[in-house]
């Protein structure tokens, strides 16, 4: 599994949000963590949107201005949810009482995110 599904994967991990410059990086990184953050959370389970930037936040992933204007970190944490979505590695959750206002982490994203912070990734 690892060489056919992980790998490949993996490459995808890695190439979000391609680095061209130190902003463009540290927004990698934030993305990265936010991902990996989620496979915290147990297979299949619907997490609130709002709720998971909030625990991003008190991780400290983006506290870039988080006292100084909330409003806009927190918008921070909703491009990266639409961003995580829009590359496949959230999943959205419909319903007619949310509106969209859960995601979940897709099996396989979630076993990947397992391989990599278990450090046999290389």
């Amino acid at each position: 599994m690892k060489d056919k599904v992980l790998s490949p994967l993996k490459c995808s991990f890695d190439k979000l949000e391609e680095k061209t410059n130190q902003q463009m990086e540290e927004r990698a990184v934030e993305m990265r963590q936010c991902l990996l953050y989620c496979s915290l959370f147990s297979e299949d389970q619907n997490i609130y949107i709002d709720q998971l930037i909030d625990y991003w936040i008190g991780e400290g992933f983006l506290d870039a201005g988080c006292y100084l204007n909330p409003g806009a970190t927190r918008d921070k944490g909703r491009v990266i949810v639409r961003k995580l979505t829009e590359e496949c590695f959230l999943e959205g959750i419909a319903s007619y009482a949310d509106d969209h206002k859960k995601v979940k982490l897709h099996d396989v994203v979630r076993g990947m995110a397992m391989w990599l912070t278990d450090g046999n990734s290389e």
